[in-house]
């Protein structure tokens, strides 16, 4: 079985179809809800930058914090349930 890194970075897009674990689908393809779902984020983060007078850098701390805390609690989450799986599955 693939380990997690590859499943998870497979599902995120971040690997290419040479390195891409075959039977995990890219979560983030275009047109996907989920990259429907990304896009409308960072339009709402670009409108946030310019309100808070930061559009130059196009990057706010506080904003950056929230955004890497939902990421590593999305990866916590992906890593629980595989675990959860791995454990339902039979063993070979």
């Amino acid at each position: 079985m693939a380990d997690f890194e590859d499943i998870y970075l497979s599902l995120l897009g971040h690997l290419g179809p040479g390195d891409a674990v075959p039977w995990v689908e890219n979560a983030f393809a275009p047109e996907s809800p989920c990259e429907r779902e990304y896009c409308r984020m960072r339009e709402a983060y670009e409108r946030l930058c310019r309100r808070l007078g930061v559009e130059q850098t196009g990057e706010d701390p506080d904003l950056e914090i929230m955004v890497d805390a939902l990421e590593a609690i999305q990866r916590q989450l992906c890593e629980s349930l595989l675990r959860s799986l791995q454990t339902q599955l039979p063993s070979s």
